[in-house]
């Protein structure tokens, strides 16, 4: 990373599902991220994750789990439309 986006070392991070990386997302705040919504919901061709098992890490640091906090997908779609 070049030094002058340093800062967002800790703003960039990755969506995990297990040990399998999925998509990319990044931090809006202390407790919200964001990220694409195929990532989340699936697509017509992928079906989507297993919420329950989705961790998101920023630059190579620890894992967080329970960011969705028991939302469910019609809940995402529904604030996506």
């Amino acid at each position: 990373l070049p030094q002058s986006l340093e800062p967002l070392r800790e703003k960039i991070g990755v969506l995990s599902l297990g040990e399998s990386s999925i998509c990319t997302a990044f931090c809006i705040s202390s407790d919200a991220i964001a990220t694409a919504s195929h990532c989340l919901l699936g697509t017509t061709q992928t079906p989507p994750p297993d919420l329950t098992r989705i961790s998101f890490s920023v630059g190579g640091g620890a894992k967080r789990t329970s960011m969705l906090d028991g939302r469910s997908r019609s809940d995402m779609r529904a604030r996506l439309s």
